[in-house]
């Protein structure tokens, strides 16, 4: 069984031998091996940064790698480690513009920039980390455990080691490694999307350069502000009730000229965004949907610690979060299209959909997404993140539906069809009584077929999904067209 917290670095159970030699003589509690505490070891090594910058000794640009590189082998006795793109993008003339612009304007005079400013913010928070946690742990969340919320301290020491890359590796599921950003920082990971990756690293920084949450959210640091929820669909049986089939979505398609989010929306409530998460969430260097979600509000990664493999039948819902940037695109095509983007929040929602170019392997059916254990693990899915959104949009006494935005969820790279999933997401919407507003990029296959959509009653969707003839259709229009007369004999 899987333990029911996640224990920090500081933890007393954790020893090094201090490969190093950081730990003065008679500091820090020794094992019988004469090891050192991991804290000491920790601690020492975040003083002697500190103590370099402090004095002007030391180049920002060299402390944070060279740091991540020393922790790493103190810590984790790992000596492999690539901080090549982090020194690369660090040493950027154009990273931070005035990082060598200081007083005097020499290329030595490190005093006031931003990039300083932010490495030492990282180093206090990561030191303020056995004040804000006492326990020196992180709750996971389970069916027993379904909220952990955080203070703005608590998010920014937690960011910091993992900016640092100071965390063990999770035993609860995640097969990431070690929860962190050293994804972002290797040179052979980041070199196939060069452009937002750099903007992943500039963003963090920018976040700890401005004193990190505890400074830009305009709350006390030591007041509770982040909430993650577990939400599960408790439903044996998924399928809508006959006492659903009547309910008419709140489900409607706005096209776009390019994929793009957070949306324009600047409602006083910040709408939910559904994110199309993998099954172990969290930061990553490929500019998927959800990395570029989470590396825009840096808290989110923080998923990675209290999931980091969502449970069957479940979805993550957040309460509101600051958005650092705005992007377009995915993959390749990622692109920053504003940052900062100041004043622009969402409550997230990580619900991770089904890989089906793995899944359908070997199974005869012309769509996979038809076949009936996919639908109904998926309308599960749907079914827990929408009804989460909506019992955290209730505790804050809020009345009206939430309102849930998406991109297409389950298609692109997981190879999903956008007319099933969009019908799922509807039946999802009406069972859990939430609007859903689903964009799509204008000119894009299946946009005229997923209209159609719109008006439809529950009953109407999931039948036209699960009649036995469906599994007839090949391909999306063969689909919209099979749908179309399912509907009309249903009129007659």
């Amino acid at each position: 069984m899987p333990s029911p917290v996640y224990l920090l670095p500081t933890h007393p159970s954790f020893f090094s031998d201090d490969p190093l030699g950081v730990v003065a003589a008679g500091e820090g509690i020794e094992s019988s091996d004469g090891s050192h505490s991991a804290a000491a070891v920790l601690q020492s090594l975040l003083r002697a940064a500190m103590s370099n910058l402090a004095t002007g000794n030391a180049d920002p640009a060299l402390v944070w790698p060279v740091l991540v590189e020393e922790i790493a082998w103190s810590l984790h006795r790992d000596g492999n480690v690539d901080t090549s793109f982090l020194r690369r993008v660090l040493g950027y003339e154009t990273f931070f513009t005035n990082r060598r612009s200081g007083a005097a304007g020499t290329e030595n005079d490190h005093d006031d920039s931003p990039l300083k400013s932010a490495v030492l913010c990282i180093l206090h928070a990561a030191c303020d980390l056995p004040t804000v946690f006492p326990l020196h742990s992180v709750p996971f969340l389970s069916h027993e455990t379904t909220l952990v919320t955080f203070t703005p301290r608590q998010v920014d020491a937690l960011l910091a080691h993992m900016a640092l890359c100071a965390l063990h590796s999770s035993p609860a599921g995640g097969d990431w490694g070690r929860p962190g950003f050293v994804s972002w920082y290797s040179g052979s990971n980041a070199s196939k999307h060069t452009e937002a990756v750099t903007r992943y690293i500039e963003i963090l920084a920018s976040l700890f350069a401005r004193g990190g949450y505890s400074r830009i959210l305009g709350v006390p640091a030591d007041q509770p502000w982040l909430t993650f929820a577990l939400s599960t669909c408790s439903d044996n049986d998924p399928s809508p009730s006959d006492l659903h089939h009547s309910i008419c979505p709140l489900f409607s398609i706005s096209t776009v000229p390019f994929e793009s989010h957070p949306s324009s929306s600047t409602t006083q409530l910040p709408p939910f965004m559904l994110i199309p998460s993998h099954r172990n969430p969290g930061p990553g260097p490929s500019a998927t949907t959800e990395e570029l979600i989470l590396a825009s509000s840096p808290a989110l990664c923080l998923i990675s610690l209290v999931c980091p493999s969502i449970p069957s039948h479940s979805a993550v819902v957040t309460s509101s979060v600051p958005v650092e940037a705005a992007w377009s695109g995915y993959g390749r095509t990622a692109r920053v299209t504003q940052f900062p983007l100041l004043g622009i929040s969402r409550r997230f929602v990580a619900a991770d959909a089904l890989e089906l170019d793995a899944e359908f392997v070997g199974l005869d059916v012309g769509i996979p997404d038809l076949h009936h254990d996919f639908l109904r693990r998926e309308l599960s899915k749907l079914r827990a993140a929408f009804n989460g959104a909506q019992q955290l949009h209730l505790s804050a006494s809020h009345d009206a539906p939430p309102v849930i935005e998406t991109p297409p969820w389950g298609c692109g790279a997981f190879g999903g069809n956008i007319l099933v999933k969009a019908a799922l997401l509807a039946v999802a919407a009406g069972m859990e009584d939430v609007q859903l507003r689903l964009f799509m990029v204008e000119g894009r296959e299946g946009v005229a077929q997923v209209s159609a959509l719109e008006g439809r009653r529950v009953g109407e969707l999931w039948g036209s999904l699960v009649v036995e003839r469906r599994e007839r259709c090949r391909n999306m229009q063969e689909l919209a067209d099979f749908m179309n007369q399912f509907w009309g004999m249903l009129q007659n």
